[in-house]
């Protein structure tokens, strides 16, 4: 049996559902979300209780999240190295992309566009977690990857 309930949405999410509705089942999705975030709270309850995890458990489980935060910060960085190099100036680019290792070339920026090193410094203020070492060197070296990527797919057309 199920049983249909109403929910709301804003006008410019309910515009983006309408142009993506073929590629979604929202209701599907829908139950999804809502059947993850019961079984996060139920599991939150019960080691609040001291129910359940042994104290190696809890490692492992803790030992998961990490790498799940150390994934997202990578993809993060990414996709913000890949929305940085559209916008970015050829020469910064450049510099980029023929740097050594995984480490963005903030300090060198200065030479060039003020504008490219603006903008990662409001990307980098966004999330202070960024500033954590591990963090931030996960970030950084998706930024980078994502610089490279970007470049990848323009570099035979310039």
């Amino acid at each position: 049996m199920t049983v249909n309930i109403t929910i709301s949405v804003p006008d410019d999410l309910h515009r983006e559902m309408q142009e993506w509705k073929d590629s979604f089942n929202y209701s599907k999705f829908f139950q999804n979300a809502i059947r993850k975030a019961i079984q996060q709270k139920k599991e939150f309850s019960k080691r609040l209780k001291g129910e359940g995890e042994s104290m190696n458990e809890i490692i492992e489980r803790l030992k998961k999240e990490k790498t799940k935060d150390i994934d997202l910060y990578f993809e993060y960085g990414k996709n913000e190295g890949v929305k940085w190099a559209k916008a970015a100036s050829y020469h910064s680019l450049k510099l980029v992309v023929g740097t050594e290792g995984n480490e963005f070339p903030f300090d060198t920026l200065e030479n060039f566009g003020a504008g490219d090193r603006d903008w990662l410094e409001e990307v980098l203020k966004k999330d202070p977690v960024i500033e954590e070492p591990e963090i931030y060197e996960v970030f950084e070296r998706g930024l980078v990857e994502g610089v490279r990527a970007f470049w990848a797919e323009v570099e035979g057309n310039l």
